[in-house]
């Protein structure tokens, strides 16, 4: 594995660890109502989410529709949490490959 790879793995890592931790009892069961991320129990299929309708957030609550089937929507609006850590992390530990600061 490249060094380039070895940055993005440590991270996600270190991206999953600070999603723990910003989280903390929020991991528990139920939803999160605080701002702007409202989670129901089971999004109804409607005009709006494939955007044949005025979009209110797509295709993020297409994402979301899909998904509460396949798990309960509390447990997917923690997953979506967790993983906007690890892609932030990730994602800045691959800035430096791509543009090292001597440049």
């Amino acid at each position: 594995m490249n060094a380039a790879g070895v940055s993005r793995i440590i991270g996600a890592s270190v991206g999953l660890i600070l999603g723990l931790l910003a989280l903390g009892p929020g991991l528990q069961r139920g939803f999160l109502l605080s701002y702007d991320m409202v989670f129901v129990p089971r999004e109804p299929f409607s005009a709006s989410l494939p955007g044949l309708a005025p979009p209110r957030a797509v295709p993020s609550d297409l994402v979301i529709a899909v998904a509460s089937r396949a798990l309960p929507a509390d447990i997917g609006q923690k997953a979506v949490l967790l993983w906007i850590f690890v892609l932030a992390c990730s994602g800045a530990a691959a800035l430096p490959d791509r543009e090292p600061l001597g440049r």
